[in-house]
């Protein structure tokens, strides 16, 4: 009896001591080590990354797609109003020009042929203005004014439509910012102004992510993805043939007109010989503009290119003006510059430079918001007509002291390399 109870007890003993056993193993953690802890955040954190990556970059993207789908639109409704431009008679204007600049210049007649380019070169600016003062007509004065008892200033119809928003104070003057200009006249020229072609309706193609008032001075920009208003330059002669910085733009030993042997070389950059810039490798106005068309067979672009080659380049011939007749008015006036009757020189930084072809150009700087072009009202550097701006004067690839020619701590060359323009969209942007 006393055999079999304690055979029994060391049975349930054994028993007892079994289930301990499990219960101690099913019996949960108290906690994760540090080891552990560091591993599982180690993991987060690049996953994290990973996704802000990928979430940046569709971001990124989606802003690249929503520019170039806006620029596009503004390249249309910009190529309808230049078509309907082309279809104007100017003959008003072109005896307006005739009397205003022969009245300036004696000695150096201006015919009809050259009048007419004047005409053409002077409505061109006030129908697609990127400054105010492109609105005010032969004078670039505001107001009609008269020479012999004709009408020499009439003002462009935008310069009117700008005086009304005054007027309404729909146009705060005191919050307008220059970096805003050649958008807000942009946007006015197409959408606003139906003097020429009406484009009005294009405004309802538009959406609040396309047009906006960064500024607050109650006039519209066109804005990119970014949020940040589009440049626009109407002739980015500057561009496809850049000229050194410092260059002087009175120089009547620029060229002797009809001298084949006479070297061409003050309107183009020394070291720009259609590859690339001064500063920058393999990086020329084709980032910009698209392909730019070759040099002739045989043929040179820079310093030390012959005339002789140069009136046959692509790139070197006006289409308002393929006989050179406003070049040369330009290079051989008698005595110096030309200036008009208000003082005004008759030069690039009214017009553009000689003998170069253009097209309209908008841009936006993309994501790194670094434009690498002077601003289109900063006539000084002739950012009127997109000169680059070029900083890195050793060629080192880095912004060395006294290199930073805008204050913005940024070397502004590289920055064009993410333009978006209207001429490059073909490429898809860079």
């Amino acid at each position: 009896m006393n055999s079999s109870f304690s055979s029994a007890g060391n049975a349930a003993t054994k028993l007892l001591s079994s289930a301990w056993k499990r219960s101690e193993r099913a019996k949960p953690r108290g906690g994760f080590t540090i080891v552990e802890l560091l591993i599982v955040i180690t993991i987060i954190a690049v996953v994290l990354t990973i996704s802000i990556g990928l979430i940046g970059n569709t971001l990124q993207a989606a802003r690249r797609d929503a520019t170039r789908a806006t620029i596009k639109k503004i390249d249309a409704l910009m190529k309808d109003r230049i078509e309907a431009f082309g279809r104007l008679k100017l003959d008003q204007q072109t005896d307006a020009a005739s009397i205003y600049f022969n009245g300036s210049t004696p000695g150096n007649t201006v015919g009809d042929g050259l009048a007419a380019i004047l005409a053409h070169k002077v409505a061109f600016q006030g129908l697609l203005p990127q400054r105010t003062a492109d609105t005010y007509g032969l004078d670039q004065v505001s107001g009609t004014t008269t020479v012999s008892g004709t009408p020499v200033g009439l003002d462009a119809p935008i310069a009117t439509l700008i005086a009304q928003k005054v007027a309404s104070g729909e146009f705060i003057t005191a919050n307008h910012l220059q970096a805003t200009e050649s958008s807000e006249l942009l946007y006015m020229a197409l959408i606003e102004d139906t003097q020429v072609g009406n484009s009005a309706a294009g405004s309802a193609t538009f959406t609040s992510a396309e047009v906006g008032d960064t500024d607050n001075d109650g006039l519209k920009e066109f804005i990119d993805g970014w949020g940040l208003p589009l440049q626009f330059y109407r002739w980015p002669t500057r561009l496809v043939r850049p000229s050194p910085t410092g260059a002087s733009t009175t120089a009547q030993a620029l060229l002797n007109v009809g001298t084949a042997t006479e070297q061409y070389s003050l309107w183009i950059n020394p070291t720009f010989s259609g590859a690339g810039f001064p500063s920058i490798d393999g990086v020329g106005g084709g980032v910009l503009t698209g392909p730019l068309a070759p040099p002739p067979p045989g043929g040179t672009r820079g310093a030390g290119t012959l005339r002789s080659v140069d009136v046959i380049d692509p790139l070197g011939i006006d289409p308002e003006d393929q006989l050179g007749v406003f070049a040369s008015w330009i290079y051989t006036t008698p005595g110096g510059p030309i200036t008009d009757p208000n003082g005004n020189l008759v030069d690039e930084s009214r017009f553009h430079t000689p003998e170069t072809h253009s097209l309209p150009l908008v841009v936006s700087s993309g994501p790194d918001r670094v434009l690498g072009l002077y601003m289109p009202f900063d006539t000084a550097n002739f950012g009127h007509l997109a000169q680059p701006v070029f900083e890195d004067a050793n060629s080192n690839g880095a912004l060395d002291n006294g290199e930073d020619l805008n204050g913005n701590l940024v070397l502004d060359e590289n920055g064009l390399l993410d333009n978006i323009t209207n001429r490059n969209l073909r490429a898809g942007g860079n």
